[in-house]
């Protein structure tokens, strides 16, 4: 059995301004209707709900307090103790030798417009897949990969997302650190059930991670292809 560690993801947040893409440019989606609410995410929450890593370049950019699914805005919880977890194991494939970060995205399985959101939809595309604001996602974080892209090795990573079902992850490897450089290999898993453990009454404090009673973790594994 192959060892494996899990490596510890943080959001990584900064803000920038908004380009608003065409939800009928991807053949056969439906576009936004006239009385949408939004049509991205961008048109919900505040004037920084859109996130973008600039150094990342296989980071998502995200919502930060608000999605869009269905022409209508959704707020995202901010209390970790309202989040589920989701623990991915995976490993490399040898095209990924050496790969120097892991990018990680959860993904809801509905955009903006109401179009299905799976890993067909997600895989082999090119890096406009990272500014598509019609696809909301909900966490997307690059860490250093350790030790270093090696098929003989099992990896694993930790984020969190909020409850719900069919929930999606996107993982890539980099050639370079901090989700840079190209992208050597690819996974998604879909259909992933997020639950919130029953909350630890006795913990005065919303945002501490031990206000979980039980470990409601959703666990999942993949083997990534290169690219």
């Amino acid at each position: 059995m192959k060892p494996r560690f899990l490596l510890f993801s943080s959001v990584f947040a900064l803000a920038c301004g908004d380009s608003t893409p065409d939800p009928g440019a991807d053949g056969g989606l439906r576009e936004c209707s006239a009385d949408a609410e939004c049509c991205t995410f961008a048109q919900c929450g505040g004037p920084n709900n859109v996130q973008v890593v600039s150094f990342c370049e296989s980071c998502f950019a995200r919502p930060d307090t608000h999605v869009c699914e269905s022409e209508r805005c959704q707020e995202l919880p901010s209390d970790l103790c309202e989040r589920g977890q989701i623990r991915v194991a995976f490993d490399v494939p040898p095209e990924a030798v050496g790969a120097r970060s892991v990018t990680m995205a959860v993904i809801l399985p509905t955009d903006s417009v109401g179009n299905p959101v799976d890993c067909a939809r997600l895989l082999g595309q090119g890096p406009e897949l990272f500014d598509d604001r019609t696809v909301s996602t909900t966490n997307s974080v690059a860490v250093a990969l350790t030790p270093p892209g090696d098929p003989d090795f099992g990896y694993a990573t930790l984020t969190s997302a909020p409850p719900g079902p069919d929930r999606i992850v996107y993982l890539a490897v980099t050639s370079e650190s901090q989700g840079k450089g190209a992208r050597m290999a690819e996974g998604c898993v879909e259909g992933i059930l997020v639950v919130k453990p029953p909350r630890n009454q006795n913990k005065v404090n919303p945002s501490d991670p031990e206000c979980f009673v039980e470990d409601g973790t959703s666990n999942v594994s993949l083997s990534l292809t290169p690219r």
